[in-house]
């Protein structure tokens, strides 16, 4: 258990640093796989996968809009990484059986295992 004096301890002052570290982490992860995928698997580009993402908002103009479809694609991804990231965080601080779950290796891989396809089924 954290101590007190511990900043990244599960309390609201906490969190916002775990949010931060959690959801830059995700967004990295996710953006480089989906990218290395998207190019290796599917003979696409990167900027053609952001602009799939931007294509949410924009509709098919997004494939024509270049690099600020691109932007606003990998801005998307960003907060789209973050806003899973508070959910999980949020599930951590309010639940003793995720928090205990997650409190060792074989229960955080459990539960990785759980919660990212549980994400990505929903998206």
């Amino acid at each position: 258990m954290p101590s007190p004096d511990d900043p990244g301890r599960l309390t609201s002052d906490g969190a916002l640093s775990r949010l931060v570290r959690t959801g830059l982490a995700t967004a990295a992860i996710d953006g480089l796989f989906s990218s290395v995928l998207s190019v290796a698997a599917y003979g696409s580009t990167v900027s053609r996968l952001f602009q799939g993402v931007a294509s949410t908002l924009l509709g098919s103009a997004a494939f024509d809009d270049g690099l600020p479809a691109t932007a606003l694609g990998v801005l998307m991804h960003v907060g789209v990484a973050f806003g899973w990231s508070a959910v999980f965080i949020f599930l951590v601080m309010r639940s003793p059986r995720v928090r205990a779950a997650v409190a060792t290796r074989r229960g955080r891989l459990g539960v990785a295992s759980l919660y990212g396809p549980a994400v990505w089924l929903v998206m």
